[in-house]
Order: C-alpha cells, then structure tokens, then sequence
C-alpha cells in the first residue's frame, strides 16, 4: 500500500483541528438542543471510524515495508531508515492516543449536557405547573370577587329604588298636607321654601328615571311640571318625560313631551335629542315618512350635534 507518514500525520492533526472547535460548555437550552447533540455524536463517532482506519492502514503499510526490509538488516543505511520509520511510528502512536483522549472528554461533555438539559426543563416544567395552579387560583378568586360586586351593586340598586320611592311618597304628602291647608285657610308655606321644594322634586324624580322606575319617574316629571310652570330646567322637564314615556313603549305620551321642548325651547340643549328621540318614536310607530322628516330638521337646524351624526346614521337606515 501506498500511504505515506505524512498524509497520515495529516489525517490525524485535521481530526485534531475538527475537535477543538467543539465546545463542550455551551449548555443547549433551545428547542435545537437535541439537533446540535445529535449531529456532535455523529462528527464524534465519524472521527473514531476515521482514526481506527487510518491505523489499520498504518499498520498494513508499516508490516508491508518491514519484510523487504528483512533481508537487508545489515546494512546501515537501512538500519537508520527503520530506527526513523520506528519513531515516526511512536510519535504518530501518541498524536492518536491524544485523538481518543480528545473523543473521550467530548463524549463526557456530551452526556453531561444532556444531563443539565433534562433538568432543565423537568424544573421548567414544574416552575410552568406552579404557574398555573397560581393562576387557576387567582382566577377563582376574581370571579368571587366579581360576584360579589355584582350582588352588592345589585343591592345598592334595589336600595337607591326604595329609597327613591319613599322620597317621592314623601314628597306627594308633603304637597297634600299644603294642598289641605290651604282648603283649611291655614297659611301656605312661605315663598323662600319653593325652591328648595322645586329643585327636590325633580331630583326624585330624576332618580326614579335613572332607578329604571319609569312610571313614577313619569308621575314625578308630570307633578314637577304642574308644580312649577316657571322653573328653569322647564326644558329638561319635559324632555326626561319624554323619555320616561319612551322608555315605557308609550310613544303617544312621548311625542307631544318632545315636540314641546322642540317648540318651545329651540335654543336649548335638549332640543336635539329630544328630535332624535321625536324620529325614534315615529320610526316605532312605523311612520317612518314623519321620521325622515324629524332628521332632515335635526340635521338642518343643529348640524354639529352629537344628535345630529347619529341622526345621519338613523336616516340612511330608514332610507
């Protein structure tokens, strides 16, 4: 066989050279961790294959020189050519002992590193558990939360609804008992209590609207207006009348509570809504020509309303 010292001290430095380059610190903590071991294992049993050939060979080259060599002992000259070939053999003999030294630390690290990354992520893994039973936890506990916010603003509702109705039964007592006095000739109640008087009545019955009590919002609205012809918030009156009948489905009362802050309050701030509500009740009542005509009016005459864009939106729908 033709294999030559040097191309093996070759073969053997450039298993050397391809060894070092693995680092056999870095900790495979992703999910190309399995890959990157797999394909190490692989160079690794490559480069052992490679090492036990190129031995063979050696060996086979080295007996094959050796018996032509038999019959010319004597002389010096191969005398000298064998003592070097003998140590070129030796040193080639140690660089492979350091190649399988190289292969044994490499295995080692490789199964060190599989090691590390099971217990890696069996403690991922139960960290992962702890995190959801925490959370599982956390989420019952803000559902009981939420229910009890729930009942407790359900019970504060039902108290604003109670006490809304024994102020308003108050109020209409505190208005028979003037009413009676007055029929008896005793003296009304002096003209610096009807403001007062005033401003609490349409607060009750404000809150009786905003309790979703709208019978009696509407009663409270309907004696308010009756009370107090000449009150300042006369506009909004009839405007939240309006809604209290709206919102009872009783489009016929509603209507004409609406068209009465349209006509005779056109500058205020409820006029818009009250021709938006207007439309509403008309579209219900399947008038809808009468209805186009109320948005065509809230769009002409208050163009930058909120009332006004919705309007828009209304009229392409009936459209």
């Amino acid at each position: 066989m033709n294999i030559s010292l040097p191309a093996v001290r070759a073969a053997a430095m450039a298993a050397l050279f391809i060894l070092v380059p693995i680092s056999a610190h870095a900790l495979f903590e992703d999910v190309d961790a399995r890959r990157s071991l797999l394909d190490l294992r692989k160079q690794v049993n490559e480069l052992s294959s490679r090492i036990d050939a190129k031995l063979d060979a050696l060996q086979q080259g080295v007996d094959s020189k050796l018996q032509p060599l038999g019959a010319r002992i004597d002389s010096k000259a191969d005398t000298k050519a064998l003592l070097k070939l003998s140590e070129e053999i030796d040193k080639l003999r140690l660089e492979i002992a350091a190649l399988r030294g190289q292969i044994e630390v490499v295995s080692n690290d490789i199964v060190n590193t599989q090691r590390r990354q099971k217990d890696f992520y069996t403690d991922l893994d139960q960290r992962m558990r702890t995190l959801d039973q925490k959370q599982a936890a956390l989420d019952t506990r803000q559902s009981n939360a939420e229910a009890k916010q729930n009942s407790f603003e359900a019970r504060q509702s039902t108290i604003e609804n109670k006490q809304g109705s024994i102020e308003f039964k108050l109020a209409n007592m505190d208005q028979k008992r003037v009413d009676a006095a007055g029929s008896d000739g005793l003296a009304a109640p002096v003209a610096t209590d009807e403001p007062m008087s005033e401003q609490r009545t349409y607060d009750l019955a404000l809150t009786q609207f905003k309790a979703q009590n709208f019978r009696a919002a509407a009663q409270g609205f309907t004696d308010f207006l009756k009370r107090f012809p000449d009150s300042t918030n006369l506009s909004q009156g009839y405007f939240w009348l309006g809604s209290s009948y709206y919102a009872m489905q009783d489009c016929v009362n509603a209507i004409p509570a609406f068209q009465t802050v349209i006509t005779r309050f056109t500058n205020s701030q409820r006029a818009p809504d009250a021709m938006l509500s207007m439309a509403e009740c008309q579209s219900d009542m399947k008038d809808k020509t009468a209805a186009r005509q109320t948005l065509n009016n809230l769009i002409k005459r208050f163009p930058s309303s909120a009332a006004a864009k919705t309007g828009k939106e209304r009229l392409a729908e009936l459209k």
